[in-house]
């Protein structure tokens, strides 16, 4: 009677988390339109397409997993060596002039991060599929939306090369999730769903020479909301910052 009790409660529990997530995903889609539909109407100096990639160290927190996995799992996946998170951009960028030496630029794109940590997979919960033998990551792809606001200040200008020093605010909403074992491809799970991913703060540095500029970020603040898809802490918003660098590579069009 107490372990149905229990079971009930938790349940319970889920089901709020998921309606709270799906009313912060509403939300967070109406801001996006109500700040992309400006973008037609700025008057904007400069127009640029942006490609880049960035590497961070993995979260390999695995604490949280005690409550509902068997100890030779937990100490298994502890073990795990995973690579470098690795992540591939590509971006819209339009940069309004301030003053003289201020400028703000507003940016919209796809970026797809790469995982390899072995946390267990919610199959069950998200993907409502128990019928394929894959039940930790092997590989995840998770595809995002993102926005990006920069204010920028111009620091020096050398002959024809810019220096600017930045700050990068990047808003992201998963759209796409994959997981699948890269030694056998059938046995993969994937969904369409929006999802809000994270907020993070890149103080950036950029060098600038005619058309193209050259952008390094450092990453100095990450919020993490819930991941359904892959198991977590619960909680739904997560302050956890590993070690992250962008590259960027814009090119001018105007």
């Amino acid at each position: 009677m107490l372990l149905k009790y229990k079971n009930t409660k938790i349940e319970e529990l889920r089901m709020a988390l998921l309606l709270k997530m799906k009313v912060m995903d509403r939300i967070f889609i109406w801001l996006l339109l109500i700040v992309v539909i400006p973008f037609n109407f700025l008057n904007s100096q400069q127009t640029a397409i942006v490609i880049g990639t960035a590497l961070s160290k993995p979260d390999t927190r695995t604490e949280f997993l005690l409550e509902n996995w068997p100890n030779r799992v937990v100490e298994r996946i502890k073990n795990d060596d995973p690579s470098l998170d690795n992540e591939f951009f590509v971006a819209f960028s339009y940069d309004d002039s301030i003053k003289q030496s201020f400028s703000m630029s507003y940016s919209l794109g796809l970026a797809f991060n790469h995982n390899d940590f072995s946390l267990p997979i919610n199959n069950r919960s998200y993907f409502e599929d128990l019928t394929k033998p894959l039940y930790v990551n092997d590989w995840y792809i998770n595809a995002n939306l993102f926005l990006n606001f920069e204010p920028k200040y111009k620091v020096n200008k050398l002959k024809k090369v810019e220096l600017l020093i930045g700050l990068s605010n990047v808003i992201s909403l998963s759209y796409y999730k994959l997981f699948y074992n890269s030694f056998n491809m059938t046995n993969e799970f994937d969904k369409f769903q929006l999802n809000l991913h994270s907020y993070e703060l890149f103080p950036s540095i950029e060098s600038r020479f005619r058309k193209v500029s050259i952008i390094v970020d450092y990453r100095l603040f990450n919020l993490k909301y819930r991941d359904p898809a892959i198991a977590n802490n619960g909680k739904l918003l997560d302050l956890v910052n590993p070690i992250k660098f962008r590259f960027r590579i814009s090119y001018f069009l105007s």
